[in-house]
């Protein structure tokens, strides 16, 4: 067996450091963005209350819908800001937690892409812990009504961010 000889491989010796010696890299959180594609969601704050007059609309579009027919974006925005701002209680965590990210997200107008099967999941799990603990409840099976119409919107194709 023969012996390791440096001679024979100079590279790492100071007289031969290498092509890449000289390139430095910057800090990688310098290039990164605010991360947005990974499922944050902004603040409470940051999102509008809905108004009187698109909570009726919402109301209304999802009790025509009912079923298979999904209810426009502009009424499941509307739906989640109202679950957000006008029954926090009924949001485990408060509106505020980790367990409300895709919510928030639909209440900030933030696309949902139904073939990203995790972002979907999560709101669906999301809307079940709102749905047992009465979000929005009210006469007539309103709460039933809004959060099954926020289901079937979010299982549509396409673009929900409008």
């Amino acid at each position: 067996m023969t012996r390791f000889d440096e001679i024979d491989h100079p590279r790492g010796q100071a007289a031969n450091a290498g092509q890449f010696r000289a390139k430095e890299n910057g800090a990688p959180t310098t290039t990164l963005t605010a991360l947005a594609d990974f499922g944050t969601a902004p603040a409470l704050a940051d999102i509008p209350k809905p108004t009187d007059d698109d909570l009726r609309n919402a109301e209304v579009e999802s009790y025509y819908r009912q079923g298979d027919r999904e209810i426009s974006d502009a009424a499941a925005i509307t739906i989640a800001r109202d679950i957000l701002h006008n029954y926090p209680a009924t949001v485990p965590g408060g509106p505020e937690s980790a367990d409300t990210v895709q919510l928030r997200r639909v209440a900030a107008g933030t696309p949902i892409n139904p073939s990203d099967f995790d972002a979907v999941d999560d709101l669906h799990a999301e809307l079940a812990r709102v749905y047992k603990r009465g979000a929005g409840s009210g006469p007539y099976g309103q709460r039933d009504r809004r959060i099954d119409s926020m289901f079937t919107w979010s299982l549509k194709g396409g673009d929900n961010s409008r």
